[in-house]
C-alpha cells in the first residue's frame, strides 16, 4: 500500500508540475494567434502573445530528431529545424536554406515523423507557439546543433513548437486539479500504509 500511495504522488506530482507549466506558458499568450514574420519575431521577441503565425522564413538545410528508445522503426518523436527569416534570391540546397554560421530560432515538432513530411513545415506560415519561457534545448542537442552552427547563442534562439495551442480551462483544471487530488490521496494512502506496518 506504501508503493501505490508513493506511486499516486509521482504522478500527482508530474500532473502538477505540467499544469503550472501550462499556465505559465498561457499566461503569456492569446487564443488568437498573432501573424508575425520571423524577422520580426526574431529581434522582437513575442512580446505579449506567444502564440504566432510565423511568415517569411526558410528552413535551414541541417537539423536534428529524437527517435524512440529501444526501436529500429526509422520514425522521430521529435525534430528540432533551424529557420532564417526568407531573402529573396537565397543560396538554398533541396528546398532549405544553405547552412548559415549561426541561427536566431528553431521550429520544434512532435508531427513530423520522417523527412519526407519536413513539407509541412516548410510554409508559407507555421502555427505554434514560442515555448522559450517554459523551455530549453538539452546538452546534447545543443551539442549536435552546435556542430553546424558554431556562431549560435541558444540561451537567446526561439524555439517555436509547431502546432501547439494555449491550453483550455479543462485541460489546466485537469493537470492541476487533477495532480492535486492525486498528492493528497498518495499522501493518505502512504501514510496509512506506513501506520499499519508499525
Amino acid at each position: 500500500m506504501v508503493r501505490f500511495g508513493i506511486a499516486l504522488l509521482v504522478v500527482g506530482g508530474v500532473m502538477g508540475f505540467f499544469g503550472i507549466q501550462e499556465c505559465r506558458l498561457r499566461s503569456a499568450a492569446s487564443t488568437t494567434p498573432q501573424e508575425i514574420s520571423l524577422k520580426d519575431l526574431i529581434a522582437h521577441g513575442p512580446e505579449n502573445n506567444a502564440h504566432v503565425i510565423v511568415k517569411d522564413y526558410s528552413l535551414c538545410e541541417n537539423f536534428i530528431y529524437e527517435k524512440p528508445e529501444k526501436s529500429n522503426a526509422d520514425t522521430w518523436n521529435k525534430v528540432w529545424i533551424p529557420a532564417v527569416p526568407a531573402q529573396a534570391n537565397a543560396q538554398q540546397k533541396n528546398g532549405l536554406a544553405a547552412k548559415p554560421n549561426h541561427v536566431d530560432a528553431l521550429i520544434k515538432s512532435k508531427h513530423v515523423h520522417k523527412e519526407s513530411e519536413l513539407a509541412r513545415l516548410a510554409g508559407p506560415t507555421v502555427q505554434g507557439m514560442v515555448v522559450n519561457k517554459i523551455e530549453s534545448l538539452g546538452s546534447e542537442e545543443k551539442k549536435k546543433l552546435s556542430e553546424t552552427y558554431p556562431g549560435t547563442d541558444f540561451s537567446k534562439c526561439l524555439i517555436i513548437e509547431e502546432g501547439r495551442e494555449p491550453a483550455g480551462p479543462g485541460k489546466l483544471a485537469a493537470l492541476v486539479g487533477g495532480g492535486l487530488l492525486l498528492l493528497l490521496v498518495g499522501g493518505a494512502v502512504a501514510l496509512f500504509g506506513f501506520t499499519r506496518r508499525k
